[in-house]
């Protein structure tokens, strides 16, 4: 008997998950985002790394600490010097003022050679103007000895003193002592000059001493320094003029005149200011026409014989 065979059914497995592609739209979406929140964050937010940069302020080391300070209340600077150092005012020819400089206990009198350097103030450039060039200027000076034939001063330079606006020099080949010099108008009107030898100080130390000076202007003390000049000068005259009576005249700077006279005549006398200690001249009773002894006292003190 024939038999019709039966339509064989497909085996039936577990059915297949269906994901619905919204599920993973919205998936992809959300890991974007936080993809998105984090790179601006941590490159753009509050969680972006600020490189930070250390300032380091270099210390300042004072190479003058411990130094020494040479003060004139007179012509109103004062400067600083190594401690191993010897200040000490000498007498000078040209100069109002001059400090020699060196090593050891005592300073070498005169200025040519004391041994480290020396500090000198100036009435003005014409005693300076040893030649009669006539400079017009501290520059013009300068210039002027550094153009002569057997020259001063060589490779003039502008140069600072303290605050002041100078200049410096290598002395010429046949200048005692060699070294350099260093110029500067003071406030008030006068001449400063460094002069420094070629043995004895280092370049920093020179750099430093230079660098150290200070200038002021007189103010309300010079008042009570005259009073005391003015009294010591009176008992300076005395002892040096017994018996006549004393009067003190002008006093400028380091340098005074007065008179010492009796009932019928008076001459007078001419005192010098060294090492902040007041000498006597020439006292009244002495004669000096050819002023000899006051060659470097400036003109507001003997207008007749002041060069």
């Amino acid at each position: 008997m024939n038999q019709t065979p039966m339509a064989q059914q497909p085996m039936m497995g577990n059915p297949r998950p269906v994901v619905s592609k919204w599920l993973w739209i919205t998936l992809i979406i959300v890991v974007l985002a936080g993809a998105g929140y984090f790179s601006w964050y941590y490159f753009m937010g509050p969680g972006k790394k600020v490189a930070t940069t250390t300032t380091t302020t270099p210390t300042v080391v004072d190479e003058t600490a411990g130094w020494q300070t040479y003060t004139n209340t007179t012509y109103t600077f004062s400067f600083k010097y190594p401690k191993d150092w010897t200040a000490k005012e000498v007498t000078s020819t040209s100069a109002l003022l001059d400090v020699n400089l060196s090593k050891g206990t005592t300073a070498q009198e005169g200025t040519d050679n004391p041994g480290v350097a020396s500090v000198s103030v100036y009435e003005s450039l014409s005693k300076l103007d040893t030649q009669t060039l006539n400079p017009t200027s501290l520059k013009d000076y300068l210039d002027k000895y550094a153009a002569l034939t057997d020259p001063v001063y060589l490779t003039v330079a502008t140069q600072k003193i303290g605050s002041l606006s100078g200049y410096s020099a290598k002395m010429g080949p046949n200048q005692f002592g060699g070294g350099s010099i260093y110029f500067a108008v003071m406030p008030n009107n006068k001449i400063i000059s460094i002069r420094t030898y070629s043995t004895g100080a280092t370049q920093s130390d020179i750099t430093n001493m230079l660098g150290s000076f200070k200038f002021t202007t007189a103010t309300a003390t010079t008042s009570t320094t005259s009073a005391t000049d003015t009294a010591a000068l009176a008992k300076l005259c005395q002892s040096s003029n017994p018996g006549l009576t004393c009067a003190v005249g002008t006093v400028s700077g380091n340098y005074a005149t007065g008179t010492a006279s009796d009932t019928s005549e008076g001459s007078h006398w001419y005192a010098k200011k060294v090492s902040d200690t007041w000498t006597m001249v020439q006292n009244g009773l002495q004669d000096d026409p050819s002023c000899t002894k006051t060659s470097d006292f400036p003109k507001t003190i003997v207008p007749t014989c002041a060069q």
